[in-house]
């Protein structure tokens, strides 16, 4: 709270749920911690410019140092920086020196994230453009057997010959629509970004390892999205149907026909195939006894269960939660929905990662059926809640972290006993 009291241009917080480490910003000073515990404390001031945005990523295997287990991207307005992270004894260390530095030539950074598969690592920034810092292993010198690791920004937003123009003037052509989100579907090698004015764009990844190939394959305006939901959904006004605040891919062992869930201001659910065409519309739950979904800040999704975070007022939030566990292949798509006021105002909200779901314990085996299992999707889970992992949320805010867990069908049965 200190540093926070000393802050003079900007301060950022998030979570690496794969780490269980939380992260703080305050100018240009990065701080990361144990979420579980309030442990292990990592502290970086290296840049000279405040911190913009943050992103975390296991890199590919054989580029760097055994000792490298993550790679820490930090995103100045005048360059991104990769750090080593390693581990030791169970505490994590930040190397002092960035393995990476380079400049983003007039491009700012809004948003990172990475591939948690292949290790690319993918930006978005101010003008609307999609970068990804690329990494290799190159020999020093034709005779010497040397390597070193070098680094280049990637803009999979321009054309071949767009690459010719000085980065300034394409800088100040771009249309200003700046990225707010960006993630990435491993499982279809698929990365999608969300713009401040809704417009969504996909970009279909390369399947060779090392190779930096992303090609554009969708693209959906907002505006357009809202006149064709609205030709599907009449009874509600147009306005709930164009701020788009969360984008999630499904994954592939979350359906076989949806590719992605896109949620608005007022909890109106969108889903699309792989042509970012819409297939289905879902509003939000008519109960008159629940306070009406609006102002929807922060939303995550989990195996179909949806949890969507609203402002009420200043440092108040409302969570909603969503669910249609307990009605497993009902024809009619019916919910279950929760409300709970978590204390302080969010800055992020996420699902914790958990095992995969081994079929062997459901009792499928994987062997007496034509063509792998893995890949295709999961049983709902009320068939498989008895050998499933608790599903965890956690809530992060300037108050402290507040960790959820969803329940099953069979526990809530128990607590109506």
């Amino acid at each position: 709270m200190e540093k926070l009291g000393a802050m003079q241009t900007n301060c950022l917080m998030g979570v690496f749920p794969e780490a269980s480490r939380a992260w703080l910003t305050v100018d240009n000073e990065f701080f990361l911690w144990n979420y579980e515990d309030g442990s292990d404390l990592a502290y970086y001031d290296g840049l000279q410019d405040a911190i913009v945005a943050v992103g975390f990523v296991q890199p590919r295997r054989d580029v760097f140092a055994d000792e490298v287990h993550h790679l820490l991207c930090l995103a100045t307005p005048l360059e991104l920086a990769v750090l080593g992270v390693s581990y030791q004894s169970g505490q994590v260390h930040l190397l002092a020196e960035p393995l990476l530095r380079l400049p983003t030539d007039g491009q700012v950074v809004t948003c990172i994230e990475g591939s948690r598969s292949t290790g690319r690592l993918f930006a978005g920034t101010q003008s609307g453009c999609l970068l990804e810092v690329a990494y290799e292993e190159r020999r020093v010198g034709w005779l010497s057997g040397q390597y070193t690791v070098q680094g280049r920004l990637i803009n999979h937003s321009v054309s071949s010959l767009s690459r010719l123009v000085p980065s300034f003037i394409s800088s100040l052509a771009a249309a200003d629509d700046p990225i707010c989100q960006v993630c990435v579907d491993d499982s279809r090698r698929l990365v999608y970004t969300r713009s401040q004015e809704s417009t969504v764009f996909a970009y279909a990844l390369s399947a060779e390892a090392g190779d930096t190939a992303a090609r554009r394959v969708a693209a959906l305006r907002g505006s357009d999205l809202a006149a064709h939901a609205a030709r599907i959904a009449h009874m509600v006004d147009r306005s709930c149907l164009t701020d788009i605040v969360h984008l999630s891919p499904l994954t592939a062992q979350h359906s076989a026909m949806l590719y992605l869930m896109a949620v608005t201001g007022s909890g109106v659910r969108f889903y699309f195939d792989a042509r970012l065409r819409l297939a289905h519309v879902r509003l939000g739950p008519m109960c008159p006894s629940l306070p009406r979904l609006a102002d929807i800040r922060l939303a995550t999704e989990s195996r179909g269960t949806v949890l969507m975070l609203a402002s009420r007022g200043e440092d108040r939030d409302t969570l909603y939660v969503l669910s249609p566990d307990p009605f497993p292949r009902r024809p009619q798509l019916q919910e279950a929905c929760s409300v709970a006021w978590p204390p302080g105002r969010a800055w992020i909200m996420c699902c914790l990662p958990s095992p995969q779901l081994d079929y062997r314990d459901i009792g499928i085996d994987p062997q007496l059926h034509d063509g792998p299992l893995v890949g295709r999707p999961y049983p709902p889970v009320f068939l498989t809640q008895h050998v499933d992992p608790v599903r965890r949320f956690l809530l992060v805010s300037v108050h402290g972290l507040v960790l959820l867990e969803l329940q099953t069908p069979l526990m809530r049965l128990a607590g109506f006993c």
